[in-house]
């Protein structure tokens, strides 16, 4: 009898063993690679859609006129826009650029900083998150705190961020005559 035959076969079956166990590691390996790129994947889509998405819709701006014929506060009407999902606008930001200077503020921090005040106007509930295509809210900026009131003709470039990261950036712009006036309109959207 030839014993080396059978001891070929036997090396030869071990190495296709090894084979195998190497294939079913490395696949196992494929798997759970592409399960964390795929995880991964989504996230950042998630992340980057909320980034452009997620946006502050401002319908209009307003002004309050002082009595030297100045706008002391802004009065944002904001709703969210299309596709966004829920907005905390104590979570935004805002940064202003006037004749003052460039400025960047939280607007949830209204007991800390008595230049901004958020109201809700239309929402069902009295937080400061907008939860509905239909809420709309004001968020209202005393600039004569910062000694930054628009003059007749003044403008202003204000750009508010949400947590998301989304950016809405607008010019604010006082009329060029403020007499006899209580209330002033600073924007109004394109139609």
């Amino acid at each position: 009898m030839d014993h080396s035959r059978g001891q070929t076969g036997v090396g030869t079956m071990i190495v296709f063993i090894s084979m195998i166990l190497v294939a079913a590691i490395a696949g196992g390996v494929l798997i759970t690679v592409t399960g964390l790129l795929e995880q991964e994947a989504t996230t950042t889509f998630e992340e980057s859609t909320s980034q452009v998405t997620d946006r502050l819709l401002i319908l209009s701006v307003t002004g309050t006129v002082s009595d030297s014929d100045t706008v002391e506060v802004y009065k944002f009407t904001v709703a969210r826009s299309a596709g966004a999902n829920d907005i905390a606008l104590e979570n935004a930001t805002f940064e202003i650029v006037d004749s003052q200077g460039a400025e960047t503020y939280v607007v949830g921090n209204v007991s800390e900083e008595p230049t901004r005040e958020v109201q809700a106007i239309t929402a069902e509930t009295n937080d400061t998150t907008i939860t509905q295509k239909s809420d709309r809210y004001i968020i209202s900026i005393n600039a004569s705190q910062r000694d930054a009131e628009l003059s007749p003709g003044e403008s202003a470039t204000v750009t508010y961020t949400t947590d998301a990261g989304a950016t809405t950036t607008i010019d604010i712009r006082a009329p060029e005559s403020l007499t006899d006036k209580s209330v002033a309109k600073l924007y109004r959207p394109s139609t």
